[in-house]
């Protein structure tokens, strides 16, 4: 894939979110002694900074996001691509006559 397909994959996959979302429900007892389950909740947890980060997701938002995830799933992977590329063309920079292909000296 070339860097043009790649920046065009990128643009199409925002917006785009990182992290996960989870369905919780409260389950509390009443006066009477009888339990009632609430929920569901929905929470959008991610890592900022080596920090837990939450927030609520309203249950209407909750297929949205979950499809903003997704997007962000690819969009990561399209990222990674893109060290790939750049990191080859260091190593190409740096010794013109080594192969491509190579990622990692042989054993």
């Amino acid at each position: 894939m070339e860097l043009p397909q790649i920046f065009a994959e990128i643009a199409a996959s925002i917006p785009a979110r990182r992290g996960r979302l989870f369905e919780q429900y409260s389950t509390r007892t009443a006066a009477d002694g009888t339990v009632r389950r609430t929920g569901p909740y929905y929470v959008l947890t991610r890592s900022v900074n080596g920090r837990t980060v939450s927030e609520r997701v309203k249950a209407e938002d909750a297929p949205r996001v979950r499809e903003e995830i997704e997007r962000g799933a690819r969009l990561a992977a399209l990222f990674e691509r893109i060290w790939e590329m750049a990191e080859c063309a260091a190593r190409q920079a740096r010794d013109p006559k080594k192969k491509q292909g190579r990622t990692a000296p042989r054993r």
